[in-house]
């Protein structure tokens, strides 16, 4: 029954997927030739002076990617549940209620993850044909926060569209954006790294949110 229910949730977002692949390799592609094209009118002992002293970023175009793919992917599987309810006939088959909406949650959350690492990846062996290490490792710390935005709006857009009351959809909203920002205060380099341990535990434990409000859809709870 779990393999199904991956296979049924695989068939929902494989073209949603498949965007954010594209998408991420234009922005990478758009990055990096524009680096390239930098390299032609300065030396590059400039360009990294700019980097280290000035904190110029020359990945800042990266920065609302991941938290875009979080969105468009919680959309794309679950409002369907929702529109259809579809979801009710999930919670009726013969696996814990709780079981279904982990797996539903995880193949989404885990294929970001996958989506993101191999990206980051990317991002860091090209950063090395340009750059010292030093920046590279600067420059993926930093945009680190970016990705846990992307797994953290994931999981809270899960959550609040699957929550059956629309006054607390409408709190549970300010309150993401108001803590998404949290992530995105990267005015600077390394601003987030005494911290970045803290923001992966808290990233890791909203992935379960999704349980409650699915359960409070599930008990028809409209208060």
């Amino acid at each position: 029954m779990i393999k199904k229910i991956f296979y049924k949730e695989w068939l929902k977002i494989r073209w949603a997927y498949l965007a954010i692949a594209v998408l991420f390799a234009a922005v990478m592609i758009y990055i990096f030739a524009s680096v390239a094209h930098t390299y032609k009118f300065n030396l590059a002992a400039t360009y990294w002076y700019n980097i280290i002293f000035r904190g110029i970023s020359f990945y800042s175009s990266l920065r609302y990617v991941p938290l875009f793919s979080g969105l468009l992917l919680a959309a794309v599987q679950f409002i369907p549940e929702i529109q259809k309810k579809r979801i009710k006939l999930t919670f009726h088959l013969p696996v814990n209620e709780y079981n279904v909406l982990l797996v539903m949650a995880g193949i989404g959350f885990l294929s970001l993850v996958v989506m993101f690492g191999v990206y980051c990846l990317i991002f860091l062996l090209l950063g090395y044909a340009f750059f010292p290490a030093e920046i590279v490792h600067s420059a993926v710390l930093t945009t680190f926060p970016w990705y846990l935005l992307g797994l953290t709006a994931y999981s809270l857009a899960s959550y609040i569209i699957l929550e059956p009351m629309w006054k607390r959809r409408i709190f549970y909203i300010l309150f993401a954006v108001g803590f998404g920002n949290l992530f995105l205060y990267g005015w600077f380099y390394n601003i987030y790294d005494r911290v970045l341990i803290g923001m992966l535990i808290v990233t890791i434990l909203l992935s379960i949110s999704v349980i409650y409000s699915g359960h409070r859809f599930k008990k028809g709870v409209y208060k």
